[in-house]
């Protein structure tokens, strides 16, 4: 289970709304909303001891739902900040790949944008590829 589904879980079990509790912890609705859809991720760093402390206090969390909020976001955050070492190997040797991902996150590149650009890099992979063979 995801961070954010057992925000959800615990919080529509204690028939508490969205509004309610975004409005209790001082966030907005929409922000609430993305973390238990999974459209964002668990605050990091000391963010996330504050937001699963007031998270518990408000829903009146037993010590191990917290602790099982503070596993799950663990969980999540490292799966974040985590890259396949063979990814890390490549970003590192290729400037234009570094450059690249950070001009698609900066600017938000959408799944239809990624989706050609890697039926870019098929078609190059069936000519043999270019500056590195």
């Amino acid at each position: 289970m995801r961070f954010g589904e057992r925000i959800k879980e615990l919080r529509q079990r204690r028939q508490m709304s969205l509004r309610d509790l975004a409005g209790k912890l001082n966030i907005s609705a929409s922000y609430l909303s993305d973390i238990e859809n999974g459209r964002n991720r668990a605050p990091s760093t000391s963010d996330k001891s504050n937001f699963i402390n007031d998270i518990s206090f408000e829903l009146g969390l037993s010590e191990e739902e917290k602790n099982e909020l503070f596993y799950l976001a663990d969980e999540e955050l490292s799966n974040y900040f985590t890259i396949a070492h063979e990814l890390g190997h490549y970003l590192s040797i290729t400037p234009q790949a570094r450059i690249a991902l950070r001009k698609a996150a900066n600017s938000k590149v959408e799944n239809n944008t990624w989706e050609k650009f890697i039926e870019i890099i098929d078609e190059d992979e069936k000519k043999g590829g270019t500056d590195d063979k």
